[in-house]
């Protein structure tokens, strides 16, 4: 059933396929401007941020009447978009590993990191792409595309004045955000484990809430 439902998602977003070419200019951008380590995460967030194009076919076409209509259950309707959900994330690493050779030849600033290096970087994008569940996602189930994507973006842009605040904080701390930078750095694989495990919190959070208010939403 829940390949059904991505295979329908799929084709309702059809008309927005299109948007992936951006792939292209994104990556020589961002890795001839920057680097390739910021290019990945960008190209990941941009092919992942593709899962709203269902909630506005969604909207636009009426298809939760029609979801509705058939023997679906809504928990089977948010397990298949966040499945969904997880395999852009998957595409989005794919095409910015092939990217990185690209981005190397013409950036202005090369890194050539290790494989836990890259890793990090891999992980940091499923973090990110957890975070913009967290926030998207849930008023997209309850309120719909247009309402929903509005608080989405309200919402994280409080969290990071706030988190900026704390960083100014931080940074009265003397030599304590420069230890930790170095312990990060001498422990990669385990900052690494840590960062995807609480990403993998958050997507699972992201989810309950968007069952609990999928399945309470009237039409």
């Amino acid at each position: 059933m829940i390949t059904k439902l991505i295979a329908l998602d799929w084709r309702a977003t059809k008309m927005y396929h299109w948007t992936f070419i951006f792939i292209i200019p994104i990556s020589v951008f961002f890795g001839w401007f920057f680097s390739s380590v910021f290019m990945m995460p960008l190209v990941v967030m941009y092919v992942h941020s593709n899962v709203m194009n269902a909630f506005l076919a969604e909207e636009k076409s009426d298809l939760n009447m029609l979801y509705l209509a058939m023997p679906i259950h809504r928990r089977s309707i948010v397990r298949a978009r966040y499945v969904w959900s997880l395999l852009l994330i998957v595409v989005g690493i794919a095409v910015g590993t092939a990217m990185i050779p690209i981005a190397n030849s013409i950036s202005n600033s090369r890194w050539y990191l290790d494989f836990g290096g890259w890793l990090t970087v891999m992980v940091i994008s499923f973090f990110s792409c957890a975070l913009f569940n967290l926030f998207m996602l849930p008023p997209m189930f309850k309120i719909g595309y247009l309402k929903g994507k509005t608080w989405g973006i309200f919402i994280p842009i409080a969290i990071f004045m706030v988190a900026g605040g704390v960083l100014s904080a931080v940074s009265t701390l003397g030599d304590l955000p420069i230890r930790f930078l170095s312990f990060a750095s001498d422990n990669m694989l385990l900052v690494s484990g840590g960062i995807f495990v609480l990403g993998a919190g958050l997507f699972g959070i992201s989810y309950m809430i968007s069952l609990r208010f999928y399945e309470r939403r009237d039409f």
